[in-house]
């Protein structure tokens, strides 16, 4: 009996981590250093290879950056994060979901950080590839089209 609970909470422990889970933890970040916390902690300790799950990863870390104090160990953490982020673009350069990741991010940050050099490249590579990604990601893709105006009008027409 103790070797099945054993392997069930080892199961549960390396599998926990749900790709909608992940993706409703990092739109709820942006609202709050809490619910950042929480996408980072769930991120924080994964070592797997899922390229996705390393971007949302690299995200946390960035945006975790926003409320540390200490200069060095802010610059750490976007680094870490940017780093993580771009070598799983680099990694699953086929990925819709990692470019839109990179994309929020590189939008979201004050423009004298200079991590913004693929926003043009990233939106061109989502709307091209739009209509190949899986259903959920395309629903990322909307949401976010419908909330920011990111994409030019004739963009627009290609992913609605």
């Amino acid at each position: 009996m103790k070797v099945f609970l054993s392997l069930l909470f080892s199961i549960t422990f390396f599998f926990g981590l749900t790709l909608s889970e992940l993706r409703t933890d990092f739109e709820n970040a942006s609202k709050s250093s809490k619910n950042i916390d929480v996408l980072y902690n769930k991120l924080n300790d994964y070592s797997g290879d899922n390229q996705t799950i390393i971007a949302y990863k690299g995200a946390s870390k960035i945006m975790k950056a926003r409320f540390v104090k200490d200069k060095a160990t802010k610059k750490k953490y976007f680094t870490d994060g940017a780093n993580l982020i771009n070598d799983a673009v680099k990694n699953d350069a086929k990925d819709v979901e990692n470019r839109l990741i990179r994309l929020i991010i590189q939008e979201n940050i004050p423009k004298f950080i200079k991590y913004n050099q693929n926003i043009e490249q990233d939106k061109n590579f989502i709307v091209e590839n739009y209509q190949s990604s899986s259903k959920e990601v395309q629903n990322l893709v909307k949401s976010y089209a419908n909330k920011y105006k990111t994409f030019t009008p004739q963009q627009l027409k290609k992913i609605k």
